[in-house]
């Protein structure tokens, strides 16, 4: 389990060292009748032809535009009935907690065909401690590598 692990953190050290300047720019923003993950995800792509550059732009977006709500964090535990719902909810609040930046990233990486999974588990606490609380984040197939995905920018995908 260590050396797979070890493997996917090597793996995404060498995801980051890619130049997305022009790709982060280009994702900034979104036409404002676009509200669904899917025609968010194929307008974000359209242009781009490599899966690498495909991901990064819906992980910039969404990074760039989806904040992280720290009151949903500390408040009780919130039940979902479906992903869809979850991937529903970030867009129309542009809001969420790793939950929600894991299920709209694959959602729409899956939307446009990219081989992602979602990543359930925990971490550990400012002592050292393994969190109460879940955690979640994504992996994505790019050939034949394999790729963690954090969940906010500044965290070099």
């Amino acid at each position: 389990m260590k050396a797979i692990i070890s493997l996917l953190f090597i793996s995404t050290c060498t995801f980051a060292q890619f130049d997305y300047t022009t790709i982060d720019e280009q994702s900034k923003s979104i036409p404002d009748s676009l509200q669904n993950h899917a025609k968010i995800a194929a307008h974000l792509t359209k242009d781009l032809t490599t899966d690498r550059e495909k991901a990064r732009a819906i992980y910039s977006w969404i990074a760039q535009n989806v904040e992280y709500d720290t009151e949903l964090y500390y408040s009780s535990d919130r039940m979902y009935q479906s992903s869809k719902e979850i991937v529903s909810e970030t867009l129309t609040n542009r809001k969420g907690v790793c939950l929600h930046y894991s299920e709209l990233f694959l959602a729409m990486t899956q939307a446009i065909g990219l081989q992602s999974s979602m990543i359930g588990g925990y971490t550990r606490d400012v002592f050292g401690d393994i969190s109460k609380r879940g955690h979640a984040w994504n992996s994505l197939q790019i050939d034949s590598n394999y790729y963690l995905v954090p969940e906010r920018e500044g965290t070099n995908i």
